[in-house]
């Protein structure tokens, strides 16, 4: 199906972004602490604005939401291929966290819409796929096309990325929720958002997608400045986060699988803990071959947690809510990645570069025990997961 061949472009291309933009802002002599606010101030706007956009996405329809954030992405790659200056760079992240919330979430929308109550882990886990496929080609793709023109005019490959998936989308059909824009209007989605909020799941599902940018974040901002700073040329380096797409592509087909042996939440807790892990090896396995092992193991993480999340969600929810829910956790996806970059250049200025992946791996532990915690001491836990539909097998 086209909606499947082309779901993955908010993903993708904000993956080759964080892979160009801490390179260009160190080329124009940006400190590793401005790198860090820079790529954070990509998620100012679009956490702010996130549930407004699943408000959009829910009056409009997903698939014009989707349009309109593809068009305003690719204006702003356009103005960053032309500028000279990392404080200009500054201004084009904080305004292009917008067309991102807007595309991303109305990407998950839609898919929620296609989804039952039978069938939605299976459909996830094929969304989750694959986003996770373009994860896998985007570092690819960017890194040889960096290494062939140079990173600046690279963003202009970002351009024409975005004009193909906007009009890839025009042909798709409306897919509508019965019910869908049921409170769309109140407070422009944020009524129903502090309403979602009081139910324990839903506070889970926001801390884990918050933990899974820290991530996702901290290890795809910082990484592949530190293989550069070891020699690695670009196009390698691109190989090498392309290895998180690999894994996270294959483990994202078994969250099912895993989720039927514990629970959603546990299960993300689970797969969190293990990409945790590869952040904190980050700086210790930095010589071939094991410098992938960090990469897979970063991987494993948000392969299995994305569609365990968005189940999560997408259980709680009314379908006629479900664009402020994805609001929601884009809303909680900015804030990682908003706060996760600045804090970790400054560790790395603290505790050098061992130490601040290990103090960021341990923040990030914490977090994920705190929602073990909040999942184990829920009082509805019990009669939850007894009133759960029955998944089908994995995709």
């Amino acid at each position: 199906m086209l909606f499947f061949g082309t779901c993955g472009y908010p993903i993708g291309v904000l993956q080759m972004s964080t892979f160009l933009i801490p390179l260009r802002a160190r080329d124009l002599g940006a400190s590793l602490e401005m790198v860090g606010i820079i790529v954070g101030a990509g998620s100012l706007l679009g956490m702010v604005l996130a549930v407004p956009a699943g408000a959009l996405a829910d009056r409009i329809g997903a698939k014009h939401s989707f349009i309109i954030g593809a068009l305003i992405n690719g204006v702003t790659f356009a103005i960053f291929a032309a500028t000279d200056s990392y404080w200009v760079m500054l201004v084009l992240q904080i305004i292009r966290g917008i067309p991102h919330s807007m595309a991303w979430v109305a990407s998950q929308t839609y898919a929620s819409a296609m989804s039952t109550p039978d069938t939605r882990v299976h459909v996830m886990g094929r969304f989750s796929f694959m986003t996770n496929i373009s994860s896998l080609f985007s570092p690819i793709l960017v890194g040889a096309v960096a290494e062939i023109v140079g990173v600046q005019p690279a963003f202009l490959f970002l351009l024409v990325v975005s004009v193909i998936h906007m009009a890839a989308w025009l042909p798709l059909p409306d897919a509508r929720m019965q019910g869908r824009a049921t409170g769309g209007g109140q407070g422009a989605g944020y009524g129903v958002a502090l309403q979602l909020m009081k139910r324990r799941p839903a506070q889970i599902a926001i801390l884990l997608t918050f933990i899974r940018l820290w991530l996702g974040s901290a290890y795809g901002a910082f990484f592949p400045l530190l293989l550069k700073e070891h020699g690695f040329g670009t196009a390698v380096i691109g190989t090498i986060m392309s290895g998180n797409g690999i894994i996270s592509a294959v483990t994202g087909l078994w969250s099912d699988r895993l989720a039927r042996r514990s629970s959603n939440e546990m299960a993300t807790a689970i797969s969190l803990g293990i990409g945790t892990l590869g952040l904190a090896l980050c700086p210790y396995l930095i010589f071939m071959p094991v410098v992938y092992a960090p990469s897979g193991l970063v991987g494993v993480g948000m392969g299995l947690s994305m569609p365990l999340v968005l189940a999560i969600l997408s259980e709680e929810v009314p379908p006629g809510q479900r664009g402020v829910a994805m609001g929601m956790r884009t809303t909680a996806n900015q804030g990682g990645a908003l706060v996760a970059p600045p804090i970790m250049g400054f560790l790395f200025g603290v505790a050098g570069t061992g130490g601040g992946f290990l103090l960021g791996a341990i923040i990030c532990w914490a977090m994920i025990g705190g929602a073990v915690y909040l999942h184990l001491t829920d009082p509805a836990r019990k009669g939850r997961a007894e009133v759960r539909p029955q998944r089908g097998g994995s995709a």
